[in-house]
């Protein structure tokens, strides 16, 4: 590729001439020779110095810049020649070009100054036309090879910027010229003097594509300017990915006869991540590309990452993939590399996906114990820009068989197994058996449906009693999704609701939930004027709270439906503090200020419970329905509801609590203290008809 820079560079050289203002210095000890000389050069259009000696022209020289110097051979004190050498001890022909001047016949002289560094030279007495001419030709080459300097140092500093080697191919001889920087990115542990030396540490994945280019541009098929990849085995055993770009001479032919051009080290940009200090997906690829049985591939993500990134921005989502990311590396016990052959291999993903490749003997329980151990490292808070946050994960791991499979069939494994673990909850772990791709593929049949299943209608509430434990009467009902689909029928919540939040639709969901539970609630309070106790609660998930528009919803909601802003509970679990921001107070501050009750939904099922409790004001809280299990055998789970009721209560709130299924579990809350309670004991959810029917009618 033609340089523009020599180009107009070289046209700049040779377009000089006299007209050019170029400062000489004419150095002898007579004067008249000096006058004579200077005045013919000034009026050639020359600015001229004049020097007795050779100590005049040393202080010109210091003082002024000079182009060239016609220096005499006979001068007392230093003659021409010491001045000569004195003057090579520093600068170069190329950079102050010296004419000796010398006597006619005087041969022994002019080899002497020749062989010192001068030159040219000129004769007395002076042929000035002749001068003039070797004076303008030392110039021009001096220019020229200033020029020429300059671009093999920018040419230089190109490839240096680059860390790029050149390379010369005679593809008829096989000769192979590589430049130092060439052999060092190729990892040449000897100088390369043919195509051999190297095409057969090509990794063999890439063999034959290359292959197949070169017999293009033999042929005359291929392009005059060719770029091709190639991983290149170094002298340790690995491999780094280079770049080539050549440039293709032909013969008449067309025949390519010869290949110039250069290799860069693209190793680092094609498979690390230097933002977050691992490899990438193409060096897992390459990697599992090279896995063998007995390997598992698991790819784990965090849990909501996306939160944290919209609520706190994307430089602290990054701090926080990084701290995971160094996590995962203590637990395993790895160093985050990409040139070491050795597992485990852990790489970043999609954002907030880890990729991670280790050993597991065959009858281990290494799989197993890894995915458990990971997902519990990422689970405790960690605290980034002053603030406090939690998270989960979930694993899906791929167990590498004695069957062949290619990288991207082992991530659709290993994915496949993600979603069904994510199915199942946070902190879950699925490996890959061949029945979840059927699974894989109702999930996304799934997906597809509630896209449209909210225009459709396909979604309705239902409605679950909370029960006042002391009057056994019926206080309010929380609304629960359902969906109905056309073919399927009902879908479980948890078939579905997962898939709701990773697929970005449980806001507008959300929102529809929001104001199809008050309009309902609005018209029972309506048949039933004098029971202001009732109330509706309403889950809002942590997508809807970091979506700006849940407080103008909920206001639209009120005054379109009517319902007093007291009859309104939304309940909050702890994955909304996944980001414990400012915004997410100050959105519960205009909450309340509405009237509107909030209360803390599945208490104690998480790390931070407590920490909430006392940085942010609830009006209830809910006892999940775990705690009960054990409530009337085990006196430890008793005497644990018992403590979360005394902290409600401390703190002036209410207490819910979950899963009430008997009788006894009824009685026991009702002596630890608990007023309210829901559960299947009393009803499960219902549709609203039938909701409004048991209102009616009260409990049995």
């Amino acid at each position: 590729m033609e340089s523009v820079w020599w180009k107009e560079s070289m046209e700049g050289a040779f377009e000089m001439g006299t007209a050019q203002t170029n400062r000489l210095l004419v150095v002898d000890d007579e004067e008249a020779n000096r006058d004579l000389l200077s005045r013919r050069l000034k009026k050639a259009g020359f600015a001229v110095e004049m020097a007795a000696s050779a100590h005049e022209a040393l202080e010109v020289i210091e003082r002024e810049k000079i182009d060239l110097i016609l220096l005499d051979y006979m001068m007392p004190e230093m003659n021409g020649i010491d001045l000569l050498k004195l003057l090579r001890a520093t600068q170069s022909q190329s950079d102050l070009p010296v004419i000796m001047v010398t006597a006619v016949n005087d041969s022994v002289r002019v080899v002497e100054a020749l062989s010192s560094g001068a030159n040219d030279y000129v004769t007395k007495p002076i042929d000035f036309p002749v001068t003039l001419a070797r004076v303008e030709a030392q110039l021009i080459r001096r220019d020229a090879d200033r020029i020429l300097r300059t671009n093999e140092e920018r040419l230089t500093m190109a490839a240096s910027s680059n860390q790029a080697g050149l390379f010369d191919w005679n593809l008829l001889t096989d000769s192979f010229f590589g430049s130092k920087e060439w052999n060092q990115i190729a990892g040449m542990d000897t100088e390369c003097n043919n195509s051999q030396d190297w095409l057969t540490r090509i990794h063999p994945k890439d063999h034959d594509s290359l292959q197949n280019q070169l017999a293009q541009w033999k042929s005359g098929l291929g392009q005059d300017r060719v770029e091709w990849e190639s991983r290149l085995r170094q002298c340790n055993g690995t491999y780094r990915a280079l770049q080539f770009q050549a440039s293709v001479q032909r013969s008449q032919t067309k025949e390519a006869i010869r290949l110039v051009g250069s290799i860069l080290d693209v190793t680092t940009a094609k498979y690390w991540n230097e933002q977050i200090g691992l490899g990438n997906r193409n060096l897992l690829i390459d990697r599992l590309e090279e896995s063998k049985p007995g390997q598992v591939l698991m790819i784990l993500a965090v849990d909501r990452f996306r939160l944290v990134a919209d609520t706190m921005g994307a430089s602290a989502a990054q701090k926080v993939i990084r701290e995971f990311a160094n996590r995962i590396c203590q637990t395993l016990g790895a160093k985050a590399e990409f040139a070491s052959a050795h597992l485990p291999l852990i790489t970043t993903l999609e954002g907030d996906q880890f990729g991670i490749l280790f050993e597991c003997p065959a009858g281990s329980t290494v799989a197993e114990e890894t995915a458990t151990e990971l997902i519990a490292a990422i689970e405790k808070p960690l605290e980034i820009e002053g603030k406090k946050l939690y998270s989960s994960a979930n694993a899906g791991l791929t167990v590498i068989g004695t069957t062949a499979h290619n990288p991207e069939e082992l991530f659709l494994m290993a994915t496949t197994a993600l979603g069904q673990a994510k199915l199942i909850g946070r902190g879950q772990f699925q490996i890959f058996e061949e029945n979840m791709r059927g699974r894989a593929l109702e999930r996304l049949e799934l997906e597809n449906d509630l896209r449209v299943a909210l225009q459709r209608k396909q979604f309705v509430v239902y409605y679950q009693p909370k029960i006042d434990l002391k009057k056994g009467t019926i206080c309010g009902f929380e609304a629960l999704l359902r969906w109905f689909h056309p073919e399927r029928g009902l879908v479980p919540p948890d078939k579905f609701i997962p898939i709701v939040e990773e697929s970005g639709l449980m806001v507008p969901i959300g929102t529809w939930v929001l104001y199809e539970a008050s309009r309902t609630m609005q018209q029972w309070r309506k048949e039933f004027p004098e029971r202001t106790d009732l109330v509706i609660s309403i889950n809002v998930s942590a997508y809807q709270m970091k979506d700006n528009s849940l407080i103008r919803h909920v206001q639209e909601v009120l005054k379109e439906t009517g319902l007093a802003p007291e009859a309104l509970q939304l309940e909050i679990t702890e994955s909304v503090f996944i980001a414990d921001t400012t915004e997410t107070n100050q959105i519960f501050s205009e909450l309340q200020e509405m009237g509107v009750k909030l209360h803390l939904d599945d208490f104690g099922t998480g790390y931070s419970s407590l920490q909430y409790l006392s940085n942010m004001k609830f009006d209830a809280l809910k006892i999940d329905k775990s705690f009960l299990k054990e409530l009337c055998s085990n006196p430890q789970a008793s005497d644990l509801v018992k403590s979360m009721l005394g902290i409600a209560h401390n703190l002036d709130m209410q207490v819910v609590a979950e899963g009430v299924e008997t009788t006894e579990q009824q009685q026991q809350l009702k002596e630890l203290g608990c007023s309210y309670g829901q559960g299947y004991l009393f009803s499960k959810p219902l549709p609203a008809e039938q909701a409004l029917t048991l209102l009616r009618k009260g409990l049995p």
